[in-house]
């Protein structure tokens, strides 16, 4: 739990450092906390890295460890929250921390896919990534395993 703290922390400190000028993340600093995170998420989901690899093509298996490693990572980050999006505070935080490209990618996302809700993590984590990829069909986590 202390890596997830740790990401938390990271995470505080670019956005208290946001500028009106750049976004408080760089591409290369989004990737580097993500492909920490999602190593995190691997290990507590116990899901085959082969399976995220598809997955981030477009291509998701119907399995449960998977589901669980999107859940891991939304979890993280906040994205979701008691069975739901949180579509005001993720356009806050884009606008606030992502580049321009990463912004325009994400947005509609927000939009078209924040009326899924489910009670398990998992599965909500699940929805979210397919309705994802039927917006737009570009890996939604900014980075590769």
């Amino acid at each position: 739990m202390s890596t997830l703290l740790n990401f938390v922390f990271v995470f505080l400190v670019c956005l208290c450092s946001y500028s009106e000028a750049s976004p408080a993340l760089t591409e290369a600093q989004i990737e580097q906390v993500g492909k920490a995170m999602a190593n995190m998420c691997i290990s507590s989901s116990g899901v085959q890295r082969s399976l995220i690899t598809k997955a981030m093509t477009g291509e998701i298996e119907d399995d449960r460890k998977l589901k669980c490693f999107f859940g891991c990572i939304m979890e993280a980050v906040q994205v979701t929250k008691n069975g739901k999006m949180q579509p005001e505070v993720l356009k806050r935080r884009a606008n606030a921390m992502l580049p321009k490209t990463m912004r325009e990618m994400i947005l509609p996302t927000i939009d078209s896919c924040s009326h899924i809700e489910n009670e398990d993590k998992c599965e909500l984590a699940y929805s979210i990534v397919k309705c994802h990829f039927s917006v737009n069909g570009k890996n939604p986590f900014f980075f590769n395993f």
